[in-house]
């Protein structure tokens, strides 16, 4: 009977160590999955983020509030709070080529067809739908 019961023993802690082994698999298989899904969003966002960075930022600031280092300088109107903003893409991507007095907003919003691409502008436009979030 003892031999029985130490072969019992020995299956369950066998059962265990292999439901174990199975969940930590899964767990870093999704896990992976998870990481690999962020790791793209953030990737499709980095060009439009550095070109954020590079052409916004002085005047929206870096989170896109309007609290730029210009907000001081840029007072009528100040530069825009880009996280309250629910305009589509569409807009987005017509004020940054055209600038903002071509759609009767601030002359001050400057024009960016002769400076960025339209894949830029494209970047851009996708990014600034992402401080929304």
């Amino acid at each position: 009977m003892n031999r029985k019961t130490n072969k019992q023993t020995s299956y369950k802690k066998l059962l265990i160590t292999a439901c174990y082994g199975l969940f930590i698999t899964l767990f870093m298989e999704l896990s992976s999955e998870h990481l690999l899904a962020e790791e793209a969003q953030l990737s499709n966002r980095l060009p439009g983020r550095t070109i954020y960075l590079s052409h916004c930022a002085l005047c929206h600031g870096p989170e896109g509030k309007g609290d730029g280092r210009m907000e001081a300088l840029i007072r009528n109107p100040p530069p825009y709070n880009l996280t309250q903003s629910t305009r589509p893409a569409s807009y987005l991507k017509n004020i940054i080529t055209n600038g903002g007095a071509s759609l009767s907003r601030s002359a001050q919003m400057p024009v960016w067809k002769d400076e960025l691409t339209s894949t830029e502008i494209e970047a851009l436009a996708i990014y600034l739908l992402t401080l929304r979030e």
